[in-house]
């Protein structure tokens, strides 16, 4: 019964945000609406034993894929991402490339042995 009823206070605040009066208070709407799904996610979709184990994968190389993702979208391959007609089929692709893309950037971390060159960096720092 509580998950129906944070189920409907998500729909609430999307349907808001996209109505007319919402569209004056985007900034805000933006800001909430995403908090609110992380809460609704740790709440309940984390029990969801499969589901649980993608999320902390794709939470791992969630930095890379926020870096990379604009440039595909939109950038070099603007083409590309929208081509396969189907929204959901766009942000599919798309997430597979960016997870893909982040898969081989941490392993040119760990050839380039980056992380000991940070370290390195904050043993150096003065402050």
């Amino acid at each position: 019964m509580l998950f129906l009823f944070h189920l409907l206070i998500l729909a609430a605040l999307v349907m808001f945000r996209q109505s007319a009066a919402g569209q004056e208070f985007l900034e805000v709407f933006d800001g909430i609406i995403p908090v609110y799904i992380a809460y609704f996610g740790r709440r309940y979709l984390f029990r969801l034993l499969g589901l649980s184990q993608v999320l902390i994968f794709l939470g791992r190389h969630s930095m890379n894929m926020f870096l990379t993702h604009t440039l595909i979208r939109t950038t070099f391959f603007k083409d590309f991402s929208y081509s396969f007609g189907n929204a959901w089929l766009n942000v599919l692709v798309l997430l597979v490339i960016t997870v893909l893309m982040s898969m081989a950037i941490e392993f040119l971390k760990k050839k380039l042995h980056f992380y000991s060159f940070i370290n390195k960096l904050e043993r150096n720092n003065p402050s």
